[in-house]
């Protein structure tokens, strides 16, 4: 009898131990590889590709994928040091899989919109089963939650060739339900929310350092809510939008840049002027398309640059302003060239020698009280709302309109204004950004002009005459000529 039982029990332990090694060799996470790279293939629409996956589908939970790659048909692709999924039961003893959690780790994005079609070698998903059109929306299978860790996207604008990069992101999302219009076809809409840090983000002239968001998507909408930012030196926070229908995609901005550097805001988009101090910039806009042109064309909101105690280093306007008067050598528009400080007014200093203005025995320094320059962005144009610049004892100002889709002054007119806002001399400028047509001042009509405001002024007051202001904005005219010692 006793032996009858050892036999039955070393019977039992052999037919244990040679399952344990079956079924170590069946849940070896690895030699399912070939089975992930095919269900990510087909979920992604995309060419993937596992180095090795690692874990045991039949003691844990996770399994962990080195190296994958993912390549679509338009070039774009995605890489991945490592990514590991947290499933909610242990995988072998589940017939239906649910996703808890998946974590990136150091994924590397590439977005082409090229449309380019590219072949290679791989798992090419299989193309969608033909289904009925259907108002009903389908719920695609999607992880609890997403992290990502030292993740890095890079896209290139098609149109301009512009290469936007951001690196360092870290994020958390949450909340995720993807719909598809049917099975077998990919999600046609996304919902989300996530808590996403970037550590630096740069494109056309724009760098963004440590920016903390919050993102949500729903339905055909994504949101972005930056709470904190470095942006030229200052402080950014704002709202982004972007919203899908159908082939077009809607964008919307509404955002601040606080104590910005003047200096480094006009040496991201390379212009040749010098501006020292502080200044404040925001922007309330939306348009359509994605592309610099796009955005030109459809570009509707306002857009505005501040300033106070500013300084002007090897540059006096104030001299600048006398030379105009008296020669033709320098124009208002060299003296309104800060008017076009930052992205909009990129284009309209490109090409032109600022530098010369520094050289040109005009003092050694100049002091700006206040700058704004704010202008209405609709119909392919930017219409000057409130443009104008005080100095020790001058007042600049603009009015007209910049067509930034053909880069060319619209009716721009210039003028140095009196007290009351009346023009004391002024130029017209038209023609291109590069090559512009500016009116000549003529010397007589230069000096009898301050004459007449002052004639048209008096006219006001005893009611036989009344003239209306070139500008009245929110700049004053400096009270007495004192000069500020630059910093």
């Amino acid at each position: 009898m006793r032996k009858k039982r050892i036999l039955i029990g070393l019977t039992l332990a052999g037919v244990l131990i040679l399952l344990a090694i079956v079924a170590g060799l069946v849940s070896d996470a690895n030699r399912w590889r070939g089975k992930f790279e095919r269900s990510l293939g087909t979920a992604l629409r995309a060419r993937v590709r596992i180095g090795r996956a690692e874990g045991s589908l039949l003691l844990s939970r996770t399994v962990t994928l080195n190296q994958v790659e993912c390549l679509w048909d338009d070039g774009s692709s995605l890489s991945c040091r490592n990514a590991s999924i947290v499933f909610g039961t242990v995988p072998a003893l589940s017939r239906r899989l649910h996703v808890r959690e998946a974590i990136l780790v150091e994924p590397d994005l590439k977005i082409v919109s090229s449309g380019e079609k590219r072949s290679g070698n791989g798992n090419a998903p299989p193309e969608p089963s033909p289904t009925r059109p259907s108002d009903e929306r389908h719920e695609v299978s999607a992880p609890e939650r997403l992290s990502v860790l030292s993740g890095r996207i890079f896209w290139t604008d098609p149109a301009s060739g512009t290469e936007y990069l951001a690196t360092g992101i870290r994020a958390t999302a949450s909340e995720i339900r993807c719909y598809a219009d049917g099975p077998g076809t990919l999600p046609s809409e996304v919902t989300f929310s996530a808590a996403v840090r970037v550590q630096h983000f740069q494109g056309n002239g724009i760098e963004v350092s440590d920016a903390v968001c919050a993102a949500t998507a729903e339905h055909d909408t994504v949101t972005v809510r930056v709470s904190d930012g470095a942006l030229w030196g200052g402080h950014l926070s704002g709202r982004f939008a972007l919203k899908k229908k159908e082939s077009a995609v809607t964008c919307t901005v509404n955002g601040t840049v606080s104590d910005l550097s003047a200096q480094s805001l006009l040496k991201s988009f390379s212009q040749q002027l010098s501006l020292q101090g502080a200044a404040s910039m925001s922007a309330d806009a939306s348009w359509t398309g994605t592309t610099v042109q796009k955005f030109l064309e459809t570009v509707v909101g306002t857009v505005s640059l501040r300033g106070r105690d500013l300084y002007t280093p090897d540059l006096n306007l104030d001299e600048l302003l006398t030379r105009i008067e008296r020669s033709t050598r320098f124009t208002l528009l060299d003296a309104g060239a800060y008017f076009f400080a930052g992205p909009l007014g990129a284009a309209v200093t490109k090409g032109r020698d600022l530098a010369a203005l520094r050289s040109g025995g005009l003092g050694k320094d100049g002091y700006v009280r206040e700058l704004a320059s704010v202008w209405q962005l609709g119909a392919g144009a930017a219409d000057a709302r409130d443009v104008a610049l005080a100095t020790n004892a001058s007042r600049i100002a603009l009015k007209g309109k910049l067509d930034i889709v053909n880069r060319r002054f619209d009716s721009v007119r210039i003028a140095s204004v009196d007290r009351n806002g009346i023009a004391r001399f002024s130029q017209e400028v038209i023609g291109s950004f590069s090559e512009p047509k500016i009116e000549r001042v003529h010397p007589v009509k230069a000096l009898a002009q301050p004459l007449v405001s002052t004639v048209k002024a008096a006219g006001r007051l005893t009611g036989i005459a009344r003239t209306k202001p070139f500008y009245s904005g929110s700049v004053m005219h400096p009270r007495q000529k004192e000069s500020r010692p630059a910093p």
